[in-house]
Order: C-alpha cells, then structure tokens, then sequence
C-alpha cells in the first residue's frame, strides 16, 4: 500500500473540514474556507467520470490536486443506471465473461436466441455459430492482436492455435489459449511472479484502481477514499463491468480448484492442463470461444491500462482476406484429420 504524502494528508484533512462544516454545495463558501487556510491554492468546479458525472471541485496545492465530490458516495451507489449488470450476469450463467467488441444489440440477439431454447448441447453450437460469425477471427489476428504490445508477443501461438481451430483440432487450440491468457494478465500491471489466481486477480484489480484513478477522476493526486471503492463504480462504469466480469470467470471458473469446478462447459484451467479429468469435454468450439472472449476482454483492459488501440471491431482489410482464405482452405481439410 502506497502511504499518502503529507499533501494527500491535507487534502484528506481540509476535505473533513468542508464536509463537516457542510460548505460543498457552495462555491463560494467552499473557496473562502480553503483560501482562509491555502491562500495560494487554486480552486475550480469540474464534473469528471466517464459513465456519470461527478460534480466536485478540482483543487491545486503547489503541484499537487485534489477532487473534492459536491456530493456524498451514497449518491452514486444510487444512481439509476445498470451498464452492463445485466448482459454480464446473464453471460455469467452461460459460463461466459463479457463479450467486447460487439455491439449490445449482438449481445441480446445471443441471450433471447439462448433463452428460447434449453437443451444444454444445441445452446453450445449457438454460441459457436454466433461468435463464428460475429468476431472475425482473421481481423482480431491480423489487426487487434497483433498491434498490441500486451498481445503481439503471443501472436506465433495464437496463430497456430487459429490453425488448430479451422483444422477441427480444439481440444489443441484450447490447451494452446491458456498460456496467452496466464502471460497477458501477468504483462498486465505490475507482473505477477506465478500463475496463481490470486496473483492474476491482483493485477486486474490493480488495472480497476488505475482507470479509476486516472479516467475517472482525471489523474488527481487525491480523491475520498470511499470515492476509490471498486464496488461503488462497478454499479454504473461499463469499463469496471466488463473487467470485473473477467475476474469473475478466472476466479469462480478457469481458476476455481478442480474439486468443487462442476461447470458443464468443463473449461478448468488445472482440470485440463493437469490431466486431472481426461475424460472431461473441454474441446469443443464453444469454449475455444469462451477463451477468444476472454483475450478480447484482455485486449479491453490493455487499452485503459495505457496502451493504445481501438474498442471497436477491427475491419477488413488485405492482409485478413488473405488469412480467411487461408482458413476456409484448412477448414476444407477438417474431414481428413
């Protein structure tokens, strides 16, 4: 834990004082108190937030600021909007984490399609169907993974493990996935020295403070507290959603212990690379994109840990016809393997 700075200090000190002292929804009242006390500080009405505004006051002492929130965290734990709640506890049920890169309206075409029908095995090639057709496996390759530096230094084994899948081999471009995952959550933040879930849950929750930190509150040196709580910004922020649902999948899921993991999907991250249950499905073309959405996810967190990139689908171009036609040739192959 980082200790705060004796600035931080007087922040966390003079804040006290405005709320005790119930001046916040007053400007002028809020700038006569800290002139009284910093008589060189600079005082501003901001709204920060991406999803919802944050109506407060930006304050600068020496090279050091602050945000100071009119109103009182409760106010935003009751705020009207949901996000993504929904789409991500619904995805949660299908043993799926969020899906990025495609729109909300694809989103609820897959759940209404799921709903209406509720035999376990045709569900599964619904979601293959879907995200067969939706995701474009040859642009996510050609552009979204290979441009990212978080990504890009696993694009050999992500491409074979793309040949895997068109060749009908996905026990292989299942088991080929898992080891990009492990080394982009770890690239991620600060890296982990192991593969352990608690350690790869650290580095995500580490990525929620830092967009909390510095796309919410626009890099203040100093934010309340019970303003940093992820829980209060997982009620309305989509970005704190989507990685939350992530954590969610590893946790309770990929990296749940091999004993009490009774998902029918089978997609156990120990179960599988440990042989503990060989005789368990995880091969099939749903969980290879269970895994792919789980890498879109990832490439989601890399843009707001810093890196650049796009949110949106990537498009066609040259180099992605290539590579489809290359794939439709594998997939011709399927019935000779």
């Amino acid at each position: 834990m980082i200790e705060p700075t004796i600035c931080d200090l007087k922040f966390r000190k003079l804040y006290k004082d405005l709320l005790k002292k119930n001046s916040l929804n007053d400007f002028e009242k809020t700038s006569s108190i800290i002139k009284s006390i910093y008589s060189h500080a600079k005082l501003e009405k901001i709204t920060v937030g991406r999803f919802l505004g944050i109506k407060g006051y930006k304050v600068t002492i020496g090279k050091r600021t602050a945000f100071f929130p009119v109103s009182k965290s409760r106010a935003l734990k009751n705020n009207k909007l949901n996000g993504l709640i929904f789409f991500r506890n619904e995805f949660y049920k299908i043993g799926m984490v969020l899906p990025t890169l495609i729109s909300n309206g694809d989103q609820e075409m897959l759940l209404k399609t799921l709903s209406e029908n509720q035999d376990n095995n045709i569900n599964e090639k619904i979601i293959a169907d879907f995200f067969k057709s939706t995701l474009g496996l040859p642009e996510l390759l050609t552009s979204t993974y290979s441009t990212n530096k978080h990504i890009s230094k696993y694009i050999e084994i992500l491409g074979e493990s793309l040949k895997a899948y068109h060749l009908g081999l996905f026990k292989v471009a299942v088991i080929s996935l898992l080891p990009c995952i492990e080394g982009i959550i770890r690239d991620l933040g600060v890296k982990a020295s192991s593969v352990s879930s608690k350690e790869l849950m650290e580095n995500l929750i580490k990525l929620q403070r830092y967009y909390i930190k510095h796309y919410i509150f626009n890099s203040c040196d100093y934010v309340p507290q019970d303003f940093l709580d992820i829980k209060l910004h997982d009620t309305y922020d989509e970005s704190i959603q989507v990685i939350e649902s992530l954590k969610w999948f590893l946790e309770k899921s990929l990296y749940q212990h091999t004993n009490t993991f009774n998902e029918s999907h089978s997609l156990n991250r120990h179960s599988i690379l440990h042989a503990l249950k060989p005789e368990s499905n995880y091969g099939t073309e749903s969980n290879f994109f269970r895994l792919i959405n789980i890498l879109n996810s990832l490439y989601f967190c890399s843009v707001f840990s810093g890196e650049n990139g796009s949110l949106f689908h990537p498009s066609h171009t040259a180099q992605s016809e290539k590579l489809e036609s290359k794939y439709l040739r594998y997939s011709s192959f399927k019935h000779l393997i």
